[in-house]
């Protein structure tokens, strides 16, 4: 993770003109103007300090203030379509130095896509460390390099000559060459020096040489007319793409114990009864933080439903006391986690939960933001769920999220919550763009809900993730549960389950790996070896089997 001293900004290169289609960068998207969602993604980010945007067009130098950038003006001669990017680039920062001095990283972000979010920007920044830069990425094998086509006099023509082909079968096959990667225009993260030095790789030379992969799903850039209808289609009129307060209304349910209350009129009504904040908890935390399932309070309707669903055949008190035990294990946050996982009732209940969310936020990153509700010195409860948050914490991610108090009784609560566990308050919020600002996306379902006697908002970003981040017809989260119930029995045949097991007597990790990450302790090194373990993977940006 970058340190904090780190000085890094984003720069948006979002010019006025544009022949294929006219003033492309002001094309209302869901709302906002398209320049504006990778402007909103960067000011979302944690580690980007200020967002800058080199044009040349009055009309997005307008928006500044309402989207919290500085301006650059561009000059003519960097204004052309067939003017160098890398130059646009240079220039950008050499102005933005100018004011605020040398920077260490530089985001470079252009003004005609709308699938960017804050997250993954950040989780970029994160996997930059020894490369010269981090694209976005992604994967496109039906444009394998050996099928490519040309009009050449009126017919259909290969483009590489037909000699090269002949002895190449792979232009057979869409996947015969292996998966094919193009640079899908979300972002660019690059070290500052990087983009000034000589002799980097084509075609985009402010990447340098050592370029690591961000893989994401498609998001391609607007630069053809047939794109048009469908940006807009897709970011405005899809379900489930609504504003927070809409797709809340759309979502509403009956709830066996809660009464919730839906619509833009009950937003208003909390955001003026409710101070309301995102925050960052301390590691101190830890202890206020269960995790969900039959462990935190094993009582017996949970057991009777145990038996029937799993044909359970011990008595209560023998399940009560494995509940206890596997409880204290997922509160330990370290690797003797994973020694639990023989525990057969242990695996069924929890493990599988655990293990793939373990292994997607260790491979994609933090990418989700908790509603926190305080109730009491023992216990903070959030939502979407306390796994998200005893995962964070096993990997020693920061525990962030948003929390309200009546205002009324903000200082009593604020007191309580500062004596236990220690809380910074980040950004007072006073309306839902903020939030979908924070958020990244605005693809979120919301409502507010009673919750013994205390409004409560809960947030669900719809974040495209492959498996734990799906949301149910009721915007709750869908567990892959076909996946889980099968996990255990996958993982035991893996190599990352022998491994695990050889360093569950002490932490002989240097044995069994090559860490390229200075961690902060030992206990969340190798709960991350763990993590890296869960991946199948060989190497990554913070280990190597040996």
């Amino acid at each position: 993770m970058p340190k904090d001293k780190r000085k890094i900004v984003a720069l948006q290169t979002a010019r006025g003109g544009s022949k294929s289609i006219p003033k492309k960068n002001l094309l209302e998207v869901n709302g906002h103007p398209l320049f504006a969602h990778s402007v909103m993604a960067a000011t979302g980010c944690q580690y980007i300090k200020s967002v800058w945007c080199s044009t040349d067009d009055d009309t997005i130098k307008s928006y500044s203030k309402e989207y919290d950038f500085n301006v650059i003006d561009r000059p003519p001669e960097l204004s052309g379509d067939n003017d160098s990017h890398l130059e646009v680039i240079r220039h950008g920062i050499l102005e933005i130095e100018k004011q605020i001095g040398k920077q260490d990283i530089v985001v470079l972000l252009l003004g005609n896509v709308s699938g960017i979010d804050a997250q993954s920007l950040s989780d970029a920044i994160d996997q930059l460390g020894d490369y010269d830069s981090c694209v976005s990425v992604s994967k496109f094998n039906m444009f394998n390099p050996y099928r490519a086509m040309q009009i050449r006099d009126e017919q259909l023509e290969t483009f590489l000559p037909q000699q090269e082909i002949i002895t190449n079968t792979q232009a057979n096959d869409k996947n015969s060459a292996g998966d094919i990667y193009y640079c899908n225009g979300n972002f660019w993260v690059m070290k500052r020096d990087t983009v000034f030095h000589h002799n980097n790789k084509l075609p985009f030379q402010w990447l340098g040489k050592r370029i690591k992969p961000f893989v994401q799903d498609v998001f391609l850039e607007l630069d053809a007319p047939w794109q048009k209808d469908y940006v807009i289609a897709s970011s405005t009129n899809h379900k489930g793409q609504e504003c927070i307060w809409e797709q809340g209304t759309r979502k509403a349910h009956k709830h066996a114990g809660m009464k919730k209350l839906y619509g833009k009129d009950h937003w208003d009504r909390f955001l003026e009864t409710h101070d309301y904040y995102f925050v960052e908890f301390c590691n101190c935390i830890k202890p206020y933080m269960k995790t969900l399932g039959n462990f935190n309070k094993p009582e017996i309707d949970k057991y009777k439903k145990y038996v029937a669903w799993h044909g359970y055949q011990e008595d209560y008190n023998t399940w009560f006391q494995s509940c206890m035990k596997s409880g204290q294990i997922l509160q330990s946050f370290d690797y003797t986690f994973f020694g639990h996982r023989k525990d057969d009732m242990f695996k069924r209940k929890e493990f599988g939960q655990a293990c793939i969310l373990i292994e997607e936020i260790y491979t994609n990153g933090s990418y989700n933001y908790p509603c926190f509700r305080w109730q009491g010195p023992d216990h903070l409860a959030v939502h979407p769920g306390n796994h998200l948050n005893f995962v964070k914490t096993y990997l020693g991610m920061p525990i962030k999220g948003f929390m309200s108090f009546p205002k009324k009784e903000r200082s009593k609560w604020i007191d309580e919550i500062h004596a236990l566990c220690e809380m910074q308050i980040i950004k007072k919020i006073k309306n839902d763009q903020q939030i979908k600002k924070i958020l990244g996306t605005n693809q979120i379902a919301a409502w507010i809900q009673d919750y013994h006697n205390q409004l409560v908002p809960s947030f669900y970003p719809s974040i495209p993730r492959p498996t734990w981040s799906g949301y149910d017809q009721n915007g709750h989260t869908d567990w892959p549960w076909n996946d889980v119930t099968t996990y255990h029995e996958l993982f035991e045949k893996t190599r990352a389950s022998r491994i695990i097991d050889s360093i569950l007597d002490g932490d002989p990790i240097t044995k069994w790996a090559k860490v390229k990450t200075n961690y902060a302790t030992p206990t969340i090194e190798l709960n991350n070896f763990c993590a890296f373990l869960l991946t199948n993977k060989d190497k990554d940006n913070n280990f190597e089997l040996i």
